[in-house]
This record gives structure tokens, sequence and C-alpha cells, in this order.
């Protein structure tokens, strides 16, 4: 009885790893990859991607069901002494570990069951380079069956749950003796968890659950928000003189933290105020956000320890509660003090514990 594994034996019975092969998607953007990392290339045949990535200093482990070729890729390995662990393993049908690579590359394969397990196991932050055939391609092309082809659009469905980077299928537009023919490429990012108070501010904000609703939302608060007063300005200015009168004050990369005065006055609350000229909590980029989100909760930990609340309540005002130009978030710890001299004295033990 022929099983796939005796199919690709024979296939690769008379061919020779050599490291060419790499797919032209991951070439082609290579600049895309880090520069370390773990990397997963699955269903790897002669190991064209692997033996890339491994050459640009990842470390890679390698996938298929030809215990033939995994033999001779091991032994190309070893011979180059690369960082490259090649597995014999039944791929679609062994499961992949949750979280475990940064990068993930994956060609001329499709098992549609397994697109889910794929793009889990990324670690946060972590790329997958797919590129497999398509069903619109050109009469005569080898590959045509519908089990491992891929209709318009579909890769994007598959991997909806991860966030495109470069996508390319050109279908049978225009001249088609041009350009990527009869195969789809995507290239795909894992999204790293957005901050909580982000996703708390973006629900509030969005009125459904609509892809454009964020975005609609944007639009209808900016103008406003952009008309109001720079009132906070004072504590992100340059001048010592301008905020000498701000005790408390502690300056952050991109933000200061204040106690907040707002009333009730004896409550132990954090106001952080951005630096920077961003109107919404969305103009932020990723980078910025996500660093803005580690802020928060330092901030939040170190509250809630010298307070002794068991968690802190983070918000940023509705864009229809703004009363200034500037993006600011609350920290609250849902403790009062009994006087402005028991605030001053576990704001001084706040900030330390937060320069810890």
């Amino acid at each position: 009885m022929t099983t796939p594994a005796n199919k690709w034996d024979r296939i690769y019975s008379d061919r020779e790893v050599t490291g060419a092969g790499a797919p032209a998607s991951l070439v082609d953007n290579a600049h895309l990859l880090p520069r370390r990392g773990q990397a997963l290339d699955l269903a790897c045949g002669l190991g064209g991607a692997a033996i890339f990535l491994a050459r640009r200093g990842l470390e890679v482990t390698a996938w298929d069901s030809s215990a033939l070729v995994i033999d001779k890729l091991r032994a190309f390995a070893a011979r180059e002494e690369l960082p490259l662990c090649a597995e014999h393993r039944e791929v679609g049908v062994e499961r992949l570990p949750a979280a475990q690579y940064d990068v993930i590359v994956v060609a001329n394969f499709l098992v549609r069951d397994a697109c889910r397990e794929i793009a889990a196991a990324l670690r946060p932050g972590g790329l997958l380079f797919y590129e497999t055939f398509s069903l619109e391609s050109r009469p005569g092309a080898r590959h045509k069956n519908p089990d491992y082809c891929l209709r318009r659009g579909e890769l994007l469905e598959l991997f909806s749950a991860l966030h495109p980077v470069v996508w390319r299928e050109e279908a049978l537009l225009g001249e088609t003796s041009q350009g990527q023919r009869g195969s789809c490429t995507l290239i795909a990012q894992a999204r790293p968890p957005e901050p909580r108070f982000f996703t708390d501010w973006r629900r509030r904000v969005s009125e459904d659950d609509a892809p454009d609703a964020l975005s609609r939302a944007i639009a209808l608060h900016r103008p406003r928000i952009r008309r109001l007063a720079d009132r906070l300005a004072h504590l992100v200015a340059d001048d010592p003189a301008l905020r000498s009168h701000e005790w408390g004050l502690i300056d952050a990369a991109a933000a200061v933290i204040v106690p907040d005065s707002c009333p009730p006055e004896l409550a132990i609350r954090a106001l952080i105020v951005l630096k920077g000229a961003a109107l919404l909590p969305s103009d932020l980029a990723e980078g910025p956000l996500r660093d803005l989100g580690e802020l928060v909760d330092r901030v939040s930990r170190a509250l809630a320890e010298v307070t002794g609340a068991p968690s802190c309540r983070v918000w940023t005002p509705h864009p229809n509660d703004r009363r200034s130009q500037r993006v600011y978030l609350v920290v609250d710890s849902g403790a009062f003090a009994g006087d402005l001299e028991e605030k001053r004295a576990v704001w001084a033990d706040f900030t330390a514990a937060f320069a810890r």
C-alpha cells in the first residue's frame, strides 16, 4: 500500500539537499525577519527555507513526512554546522506547540484544518510566510486539485487571526505571462495583545463590532478634540519653571506621572499624561502603544503595592468627556488618604516603589 510518506520518499530518492530552493516570498522579504529567534519550516522538503533561515542566524526546526529527506537534511546541516534540527513528523497530523516560534514558513503545502494551529504556534509578534498553489492559474498548470489549491482570497480567510503584512495574489488579471501566477503569498504577523486600557477604550468609543467601527469613531471625535485647549501642556513642558509647582511629578520617557488632584482630592490616583502630539490613544503606533501599556502596568502595580489595593482601575476618558486636548489616563487605587499630608506620604512611597 502506498502512503504519503512512501510517495515523498520515492520523489526525494534521487534528489539531494543543496541549500537552494528557498521560497521567493521568503528571499524577497528577508528584511522582515528577526535577527534571532526560533523558526519552523513546515513540510520542509529539501529544506531550502530551513537552510536559508539557519544561515541568517535563526534556530530552525524542520518538519517533513519523508524520513528519507529528513535524513538528507540532517546530514547537510551537520556538514555545514547549521543551527537546524530536522525532524520526521506527520505534517498536518501531529500537533504544533502553541506560541513557540518567531517565524514559520510553509511552501507548497496545504492542510486547511491545520491553519488555525499554525497561526497559534506563533509567538506574539511572530511572522508567518505562506506560499502555495492557487486555483486561479493559467491553462496547463500542473497543480489543479482543489484539495491542495486555494481559491481566490482564501489564504487571508484561513489566517484572519493574523495581521497581514504582505499579500500577493495576482490570479489571472492583466498580462498573465508576467508577474506571480499560479500561487498565493501571505506574510502575516501574530498580533501582540493590545494593552487592556486600550481594549476598554476602543469598546467604549466604538458604536458596534463592525471592522470599521473604531475608524468611524476616530473620524467623529477627532475634530472636537482638536478644538480643545491643551490644559495639561505645562506638565510635559521642557521648561522646569512651568512644572515646578507640580509636586510629585515623575518624568518617564513618553509621559509624566502626577498625583491626580481632581475631586475627590484625597483619592489616591495617578494621572499619566502623554508627551507628543497624539489626540487619541489610537494615534499611537503599535510600539509606543505597547510601551504605554507597560508603563500603565508598572504604575498600577506600584500604586496597588503601597495602598494595599488588590488591583487598580485604569481608564482613559471617552472623547465626549475630555476637557483637554492631550491624551491622559487615570490609574485609581480606590483608596483615600485621611488628609493631604497622608496623600503626600503615600505618593512618596509610590514613587519609591515605581522606581524599583
